[in-house]
């Protein structure tokens, strides 16, 4: 079962024979706009998902709220058995857990594309 709790420490009971990322009939709106139809997907440990659709069909939105960055209007949202849509949710802790790089990302010159990707979590981490 998952922990619905939000607890800041704990993984929620979450084995990794359970989906990392469980996304269940996410609905999202901004005003009268519908851009999160009833979405649900289940991504396992080690698996490599890519979302892909027009401008303006919610990808970055569906990022946004598995990262705790917009809230979701109905559905369920769970990372390593973390609900995500809680009042009490430690979203450092969920962030130190999902990333995201933003469709406008600049990158330092002076590095390399890894050392530009590698740089959030070992501050985040420390």
């Amino acid at each position: 079962m998952s922990d619905t709790s939000g607890n800041s420490g704990g993984n929620g009971g979450w084995t990794p024979d359970q989906p990392m990322v469980s996304i269940k009939d996410v609905h999202k709106s901004f005003g009268d706009l519908e851009v999160l139809k009833g979405v649900s997907m289940d991504i396992m440990k080690g698996e490599c998902v890519c979302i892909i659709g027009p401008s303006g069909s919610g990808k970055s939105t569906l990022i946004r709220c598995v990262n705790a960055l917009n809230d979701i209007q109905g559905g369920s949202i769970t990372v390593e058995g973390q609900e995500v849509n809680v009042p009490n949710l430690d979203k450092l802790e969920l962030r130190k857990k999902v990333g995201m790089v933003f469709q406008q990302y600049n990158l330092f010159p002076h590095k390399t594309a890894l050392e530009n990707i590698m740089m959030a979590p070992i501050h985040v981490l420390k």
